[in-house]
């Protein structure tokens, strides 16, 4: 806490003309940064895959991993050709303009998602990161209108 104190005194001292009178109460929560990669093939790690829970969109040849997963996470092919297929993005092609788009730059980047959920009222989007060495999942984004849309997507970076 002194350390904290004395960096308040540091920065308030160097004409910023900021004042601290009070700290009624902080709580600092630390965590590793890893900034997600839009637009690039993730492999499943193994015991994800053996759940049979999850499916993974092979997408390497351009950016529109995003809507291939919205897509796929709509069931509009079913499970047992995506398996024969492994989830090749062009089974998704046909499908691409049941999606609404527009201002939205590709690759999707997540601060994006808020402005697809409104373009795109019957779907909502939750993001989950994955920690590969403590196999976690870490929340990083909620839908506001999970329980309201037809569509529920949960994607994995």
């Amino acid at each position: 806490m002194m350390m904290f104190l004395e960096k308040i005194k540091e920065f308030t001292g160097q004409n910023s003309d900021w004042m601290t009178f009070r700290i009624n109460y902080l709580h600092i929560c630390c965590g590793p940064h890893h900034p997600m990669m839009e637009g690039s093939f993730i492999p499943t790690p193994r015991w994800i895959t053996l759940k049979h829970a999850v499916v993974n969109i092979r997408c390497f040849d351009d950016q529109n991993s995003f809507q291939y997963s919205v897509l796929a996470g709509m069931n509009l092919i079913n499970s047992v050709a995506h398996r024969t297929t492994k989830g090749r993005s062009s089974q998704y092609m046909p499908f691409m303009k049941m999606l609404n788009m527009n201002g939205i730059p590709i690759p999707v980047h997540p601060s994006y998602i808020d402005l697809f959920e409104k373009q795109n009222p019957e779907i909502s989007v939750n993001v989950q990161y994955y920690v590969e060495n403590k196999r976690d999942i870490i929340i990083i984004r909620t839908s506001k209108f999970s329980s309201l849309c037809k569509f529920h997507i949960n994607l994995v970076c």
